[in-house]
C-alpha cells in the first residue's frame, strides 16, 4: 500500500513538473510573439505563434485569433458567447472588443463589458473596452 502511495505521489510530482515546463514554454513563446508582432515581423509571429499548445489556453487563443485572417473564425472566436467558456485574459477581451467595435456590433461589445464586470477584471485594457462600449 505504501509503495502504491509513493508511486502515485511520484506521478503527481512528474505531472506538476511537466505542467510547469509547458507553462514556461508557453510564456516564453508569448513574449517572443509579442516582440515579433511589435516589430511588425508578422511572418515570424505566425510561424511561432499560430499553433501554440495547449490550444485551449487563453494565450494560444489570443495569438491564433490575432493572427487569423479568416472572417468566420474571427466572428466565431471573438464573440462574447465563445469567450464566456474560457478563462479569457484582458488582452483577448480587448481584441474581441476592438473587433466587435469595428464591425459595429454594439450588443456584442456590451456583452463583453458585462463579462468583464462579472469576472471583476480591472486594468487599462478593460478600461479601453468600457470606453469603446460607451462610444468614446
Amino acid at each position: 500500500m505504501a509503495l502504491l502511495a509513493c508511486a502515485l505521489s511520484a506521478h503527481g510530482a512528474d505531472a506538476r513538473k511537466k505542467a510547469k515546463a509547458a507553462a514556461a514554454a508557453l510564456h516564453a513563446a508569448d513574449r517572443a510573439c509579442t516582440v515579433d508582432f511589435g516589430r511588425g515581423n508578422l511572418a515570424s509571429a505566425q510561424r511561432r505563434c499560430a499553433d501554440l499548445e495547449p490550444t485551449a489556453s487563453p494565450v494560444a487563443t489570443y495569438w491564433r485569433l490575432a493572427l487569423s485572417d479568416d472572417p468566420a473564425e474571427l466572428r466565431r472566436g471573438l464573440s462574447a458567447t465563445a469567450l464566456k467558456g474560457i478563462d479569457a485574459e484582458p488582452r483577448l477581451l480587448l481584441l474581441a472588443g476592438r473587433y466587435q467595435f469595428s464591425r459595429g456590433e454594439d450588443r456584442e461589445l456590451s456583452d463583453l463589458v458585462r463579462l468583464c464586470a462579472k469576472r471583476k477584471l480591472e486594468g487599462p485594457d478593460i478600461d479601453t473596452l468600457r470606453r469603446l462600449s460607451a462610444g468614446k
